[in-house]
C-alpha cells in the first residue's frame, strides 16, 4: 500500500466504480443519450474489473485497505450522522 502507483490504482478503482454507478443511474433515469450512458457504465465496469484483478495480483493489501474504507463509509457515516443529530437536538 506504500507505493504511489498502488495508491493511484486504488483511487482509480474507486473512481471507476463511482463512474459506473453514475452512468448506470443516468441510463435508468433516461438522462442524456442512453447509448452513451450505457457505454460509459459498461466501459467503467470493465476497467474496474480489470484493475481489481491487477490489484489482487500485485497488492491485495491495497484492496483490503480500500474495502475497510468502504465499510467505514457505509456503516460509520450513518452512525456518525445519528450521533450528530442527537447532539444537535440537545442544544
Amino acid at each position: 500500500m506504500g507505493t504511489l502507483t498502488t495508491q493511484v490504482e486504488a483511487a482509480s478503482l474507486a473512481f471507476l466504480f463511482t463512474c459506473a454507478v453514475v452512468c448506470r443511474l443516468a441510463f435508468r433515469q433516461r438522462a442524456g443519450v442512453r447509448a452513451i450512458t450505457d457505454l460509459g457504465a459498461l466501459a467503467a465496469s470493465a476497467a474496474a474489473v480489470a484493475l481489481f484483478v491487477r490489484l489482487v495480483q500485485t497488492d491485495p493489501l491495497a484492496l483490503t485497505f480500500l474495502g475497510l474504507l468502504v465499510l467505514v463509509a457505509v456503516f460509520g457515516r450513518p452512525l456518525l450522522l445519528a450521533h450528530v443529530k442527537m447532539k444537535h437536538r440537545r442544544s
